[in-house]
């Protein structure tokens, strides 16, 4: 089904996950992590990290992932449930409306399909799309997968006319008080649209390719997971070695390799 929810973890994780000390990351669940890095010429990249068989491995987990919640549901059954884009609008939804259950998945505005939207079933849903194509066309999307799991209602806010291009409410320079003025001159209904929710029969795109870059960070990520792990050296050098194989990375010499583990030594 196309809303099947993640499965817990049979056992939960019984290691502390090796997220790096020096990017921000978020707690989806129990077993399920996102890191974000920043590059110094622009841009982002996230990693996601799952508890896997009695292992963290940086993928991200089988089946419907989980929503990224300020709050558990349950814990306040009546909040209207506000969805954002990315992590980091996340963090700011859920200060500028502590009053709300602060909501976003993972994956970006492609990757609608791959999260379980069914708790959200007779709850009061508010969307606030970053302003650009892509945000709004993600939100319309989206509130039609939340029209097929029972949401209550669904309502979109406008951003500001003046707002450039990509912005959304992590680069707003409001107040709780002026946010939420702003959502309650500026929100309006969704249409519940009759086609069929594209979580249904919407092929995501194969993910593109991992740049050399992305492998490195998977590398200096596991590099960090190694040292965690207070291995004999050449046990973590082996598994070093072998990672670098699964990337696809060209042979690495030792030097190189204790370098990377060493400089992950530094950082935990």
């Amino acid at each position: 089904t196309p809303h099947k929810p993640l499965q817990p973890a049979a056992v939960a994780p019984l290691t502390e996950p090796p997220l790096p000390r020096d990017r921000p990351s978020w707690r989806y669940s129990a077993t399920f992590y996102v890191v974000r890095k920043d590059h110094a010429e622009g841009g982002k990249s996230f990693l996601p990290l799952t508890w896997v068989d009695g292992t963290w491995i940086w993928k991200a987990p089988k089946g419907n992932r989980p929503m990224l919640l300020s709050h558990p549901l349950a814990a306040k059954p009546d909040a209207t449930v506000l969805i954002v884009e990315g992590e980091k609008t996340w963090d700011a939804a859920r200060r500028l409306f502590p009053g709300l259950i602060a909501c976003c998945w993972s994956g970006g505005c492609k990757a609608i399909s791959k999260t379980d939207f069914a708790p959200l079933a007779g709850r009061k849903v508010v969307l606030w799309p970053d302003n650009d194509d892509a945000g709004r066309d993600a939100m319309e999307r989206l509130a039609q997968v939340l029209y097929g799991v029972g949401a209550a209602s669904v309502k979109v806010v406008a951003n500001p006319d003046d707002a450039p291009q990509g912005w959304d409410i992590a680069d707003a320079n409001w107040t709780a008080s002026e946010a939420a003025a702003w959502v309650k001159a500026n929100t309006s209904e969704t249409a519940n649209s009759d086609k069929p929710s594209p979580c249904a029969h919407e092929q995501e795109p194969p993910p593109a390719p991992l740049t050399f870059e992305q492998q490195w960070e998977l590398l200096e990520l596991h590099a960090a997971e190694v040292a965690c792990s207070n291995w004999p050296v050449m046990k973590g050098i082996a598994a070093m070695s072998r990672k670098a194989s699964e990337l696809d990375i060209p042979r690495l010499g030792q030097r190189q390799i204790e370098q990377l583990l060493e400089q992950a030594q530094r950082r935990i």
